[in-house]
């Protein structure tokens, strides 16, 4: 009996280690078949693709052989497969046509560069050995680095994600914020960004439409364009403070407030809201 449950075993694990993982973009299988994409012994150099068999597949043994992998700028729109890739300690999908990116279980990732996406949302919170991030020129809406080793971050550019108002961290006071482009350390982020252990105001959300603020920088007063019904705005401090509750939609004045990065928070009828950042100079 246990010689056939020991023979079940193998060949259970023979059949799960040969499997074919399921890469449904055509051109994230074509850079991890046909180009120099992956470094299996981690010296930081790149020693072939992934198909080290050569049968136009990638099994679920040849992404456990990789370390390092690099496609970037191959025109890839989904990277769904690089969950099998278990063993990643870095991965560089920069300039590609990512609009999401789940690393959750790449949890030995070090080195994570995608920037130059589409990116809206980046959630880190499964990843706690992330010591370099790169991620900036997206379009970044929510950004969580909650991972319980912060510490470890030493390098986040982040910049350049205009709708980008705050970043989970663990401990919004020991937060990394100083940037040093030179060296390439720090949380490099773009004015007014909030470091918070709940990036979660109470305000949701909704597809912003037309919907813009102007004349942005602000001096005195500041009028929402919209193709929406509005009930009300509400203008905040980038620290969550409610500062100005109106119901007008048109120079709205702002002439008390300090030069600075606010948040505006627009309320429809049918109970949304609405999120624009603005500066008041």
């Amino acid at each position: 009996m246990k010689k056939l449950l020991y023979l079940f075993l193998i060949l259970t694990t023979s059949f799960v280690h040969s499997q074919t993982v399921d890469i449904p973009d055509s051109n994230f299988k074509n850079a991890l078949v046909t180009t120099v994409c992956a470094d299996f012994d981690g010296d930081g150099f790149l020693d072939g693709d992934v198909d080290t068999n050569n049968d136009g597949e990638i099994q679920v043994t040849e992404a456990e052989s990789v370390f390092v992998l690099d496609v970037e700028d191959r025109s890839i729109a989904s990277l769904v497969g690089i969950e099998s890739f278990v063993n990643l300690i870095g991965l560089d999908c920069s300039l590609n046509q990512l609009t999401s990116l789940d690393v959750s279980q790449n949890t030995n990732i070090f080195e994570l560069l995608c920037s130059d996406n589409q990116l809206s949302d980046l959630d880190l919170s499964a990843n706690p050995a992330i010591t370099t991030l790169y991620c900036e020129y997206n379009q970044l809406v929510s950004l969580n680095i909650k991972n319980g080793n912060n510490p470890a971050l030493t390098s986040m550019w982040a910049f350049n994600n205009p709708d980008l108002l705050c970043i989970q961290v663990d401990d919004e006071n020991a937060s990394n914020p100083i940037c040093d482009f030179n060296e390439g350390d720090g949380w490099c982020v773009d004015q007014g960004v909030e470091f918070s252990e709940d990036c979660n105001l109470g305000i949701t959300d909704i597809n912003k439409g037309s919907l813009m603020l102007y004349p942005n920088p602000v001096q005195n007063f500041l009028t929402v364009v919209h193709d929406l019904s509005i009930s009300e705005i509400e203008i905040y401090s980038i620290q969550g403070k409610l500062l100005l509750q109106t119901s007008t939609t048109e120079a709205i004045d702002l002439s008390h407030l300090r030069a600075g990065v606010y948040l505006a928070a627009i309320h429809t009828v049918d109970g949304k809201i609405v999120n624009k950042r603005f500066i008041k100079s």
